[in-house]
């Protein structure tokens, strides 16, 4: 249990460290402030080292009047947009405030715990079959199949979730 709570401990520290060098890096003015707003777009999976997902990010919040500040790194930029850009914004069902892009961590939550629980199902079927080595009856066939459907569910499930 020790270890897990100094895994712990460290991601809060290392979510800490980005956190204040975010802040230190904005040195923004009262007027900066009266005039525009700001946000962090975060992608979990790093995905905008890749130049033509930043371009497709950049391009969906143009919509809502956002612009490239800065790259801070892989997985986060800054994004700025004059205050009346509230106003033109456009109701088409996106979120302006939004700061995720791409899946998120829930992705990889689900995979391992449908992984999990589908590998527990195949191996109470093959406990089953054990127990029953002389037929293979419906009851051993039904709980295979209903692993092999929880794995495929949350397969399908995460890869979704790192889709979008």
């Amino acid at each position: 249990m020790g270890a897990h709570m100094a895994v712990h401990a460290a991601r809060r520290r290392r979510l800490k460290q980005a956190q204040d060098r975010e802040e230190e890096m904005t040195r923004y003015t009262g007027e900066d402030l009266d005039r525009y707003e700001f946000k962090i777009m975060r992608s979990p999976y790093n995905q905008f080292r890749k130049p033509d997902v930043l371009t497709q990010m950049l391009e969906e919040e143009k919509v809502h009047g956002w612009e490239l500040l800065e790259k801070l790194d892989d997985g986060r930029v800054r994004l700025v947009r004059e205050k009346n850009g509230r106003r033109m914004s456009p109701m088409n069902g996106s979120d302006p405030y939004r700061t995720q892009y791409g899946g998120s961590a829930y992705g990889s939550r689900v995979l391992v715990t449908a992984l999990i629980l589908g590998v527990m199902v195949l191996g109470v079927g093959f406990m089953l079959l054990l127990n029953d080595a002389a037929s293979l009856d419906e009851t051993v066939l039904t709980t295979a199949m209903i692993g092999i459907l929880v794995v495929f569910i949350g397969v399908a499930a995460a890869i979704k979730a790192r889709l979008r």
